[in-house]
């Protein structure tokens, strides 16, 4: 997930010091995972927020990876 949000950071132009809001569409265990390491993904991709829920602004990507599919909407805040 931080691999892509850092990729999604990038597509978007922004600072690295540039503070961002998560929004996260994800089955209960892509849930449950990053519930268990949300401080860490949140340090690390430099979010304020993350809510968990279908994004529906600012830039959203659908991802799929190792049978996994997420959605991640990253606002610039």
């Amino acid at each position: 997930i931080i691999r892509r949000v850092q990729t999604m950071r990038k597509e978007m132009d922004l600072e690295y010091t540039q503070s961002i809001f998560l929004i996260i569409k994800t089955d209960d265990f892509g849930k449950m995972a990053i519930e268990n390491h949300l401080d860490f993904l949140k340090e690390e991709t430099l979010s304020k927020e993350l809510n968990f829920a279908k994004p529906t602004e600012g830039h959203i990507k659908h991802w799929e990876f190792d049978d996994y599919k997420v959605t991640i909407g990253i606002v610039k805040l």
